[in-house]
């Protein structure tokens, strides 16, 4: 409205521009910007936190856990390569119920009767391939035919 009313007053004193005007009768910064910079620093500082907290726990027990497993595969290549007794289709012997395969048909087989044969959901040891411990377990309902074999590691 001064800029309409009273401008020659407002140019003699350097005051034509709004900018000129609201830095001297106006605070300069307003407190929308500062609560704005307050969230931001609240957010880097809980990111800094939550950051430092990863790299001091979180990230060692996961480096750790990789370790083991890096650890138990090395283990796993080594006792593979003692086991490896290949026949001529490249199959090692299969232990099935006590009983020693060493033709991959026949392993598949009994393997296949072994898988239609559980009906619980319990986990139940059927053999051993390669040096490594087989088991099943159903691990869907009852009704279904779907099986799954497992073979597991024991040290």
């Amino acid at each position: 409205m001064q800029r309409y009313l009273q401008y020659d007053d407002l140019k003699k004193q350097g005051l034509e521009h709004f900018d000129n005007w609201a830095s001297t009768f106006g605070e300069t910064t307003t407190a929308i910007e500062v609560a704005k910079l307050n969230i931001l620093k609240q957010s880097f500082m809980s990111q800094k936190y939550e950051l430092q907290d990863k790299i001091t726990k979180a990230y060692p027990q996961q480096i750790a856990k990789l370790d083991e497993k890096i650890e138990a595969m090395e283990y796993d290549i080594v006792s593979l390569q003692n086991q490896l007794n290949n026949n001529s289709d490249n199959f090692s012997p299969m232990i099935l119920n006590c009983i020693t395969y060493t033709e991959k048909e026949n392993a598949g087989k009994k393997l296949l009767e072994c898988c239609q044969s559980i009906k619980s959901f319990e986990e139940t040891p059927i053999g051993e391939y390669k040096g490594f411990k087989m088991s099943l377990y159903d691990e869907v309902e009852e009704n279904s035919k779907d099986k799954v074999v497992e073979k597991e590691f024991e040290r």
